[in-house]
């Protein structure tokens, strides 16, 4: 598969962006940050990668194909093996996994409470972002799902992260650890994060599956890591 290079114009861009006309360089702060600079009907273009890692930042692609600049590091540069949006069935073999929807409240009462606990609530600074999922066995056989993988969470806008602590289905020892289900089966769940009111959700994060919960024949060598996008 050939990468695409996307051009952005410089006709309007911060002071410290300089282009050398006969080098046919960009300059950022004094320092070169392309040297792939082209001058079309007097304006000037450079690749959207090179103007982004001068900025320290980096270009990725979101499941719509749309393109977005994010700060590099943090929760944004965990790689997934499967992307998608809200409504879309992601499947790795063994198991398909579906984010049904999200939504910010103050308090939240669990279907199916967790020993004692019964209700979860924000505070002064936090909300609670509930995170409504469906899975389904896609196997011949009937396992338990395992969705309480450490990359868990949920990455918001600036970088940050919210791990996925809490959790709300039809537990079987462990709060991340399901009943089993049959061939074909489906079980409806909802993951409760807590998040400051300042911050913006930007993708879930969830990795399930580890070493259980699959047939040899569909078990994958590495946990399985999917990203959804929590943007409207």
């Amino acid at each position: 598969m050939k990468k695409k290079i996307v051009w952005t114009t410089l006709a309007v861009a911060a002071a410290a962006i300089v282009v050398a006309q006969g080098t046919k360089r960009l300059y950022f702060n004094g320092e070169v940050a392309s040297e792939d600079v082209r001058i079309i009907n007097g304006v000037a273009y450079a690749p959207l990668r090179d103007i982004a890692k001068a900025m320290g930042t980096t270009v990725s692609q979101r499941p719509d194909g749309s393109l977005e600049i994010v700060r590099q590091g943090g929760a944004n540069q965990v790689e997934a093996k499967l992307n998608g949006k809200v409504g879309d069935w992601l499947f790795d073999g063994g198991w398909r996994f579906k984010v049904v929807g999200f939504k910010r409240v103050a308090n939240y009462k669990k279907v199916n409470p967790w020993y004692s606990e019964t209700e979860v609530d924000g505070d002064e600074q936090h909300d609670l972002l509930v995170i409504d999922y469906v899975f389904r066995n896609g196997m011949k056989a009937a396992f338990s799902m395992d969705l309480g993988g450490n990359l868990t969470s949920v990455a918001n806008e600036d970088g940050s992260s919210n791990p996925v602590e809490n959790n709300d289905f039809k537990y079987n020892g462990g709060v991340f650890y399901s009943k089993a289900l049959l061939p074909g089966a489906e079980m409806k769940g909802t993951f409760i994060v807590k998040i400051l009111k300042t911050e913006k959700p930007k993708d879930l994060i969830v990795e399930f599956g580890g070493m259980t919960g699959y047939t040899d024949e569909v078990k994958p060598k590495e946990p399985t890591v999917l990203r959804i996008s929590l943007s409207n």
